[in-house]
């Protein structure tokens, strides 16, 4: 799909988000599959995002939630007004704050 992106010159402007859903349990710490659970496997899933434009690449380990931003980021970068109903700040405010 990047390869794809890059062939057709939209890849730096494009808004690139990989992410997953948390874990399952597999008999781990004595669970299986769904419950309510903290255990770090099934809370630590990846986010990564690659903004347009990006003039260069940083890791940030600051935890955060879906629900801090995820669609206010991407309606942002649509120029989509984020609706009031929606919690949270785009990723890149959260992160980057002056």
């Amino acid at each position: 799909m990047l390869n794809k992106l890059k062939e057709k010159n939209i890849f730096d402007n494009s808004l690139i988000i990989i992410t997953a859903d948390h874990g399952e349990a597999f008999g781990e710490h004595d669970l299986m599959l769904h419950g309510v659970m903290l255990y770090e496997d099934n809370i630590h899933v990846p986010l990564l995002i690659k903004y347009p434009f990006a003039e260069k690449t940083e890791e940030d380990s600051q935890r955060t939630g879906f629900s801090d931003g995820l669609v206010p980021t991407i309606l942002s970068y649509a120029k989509i007004p984020v609706p009031k109903t929606i919690q949270g700040s785009p990723f890149y405010d959260l992160h980057h704050k002056k």
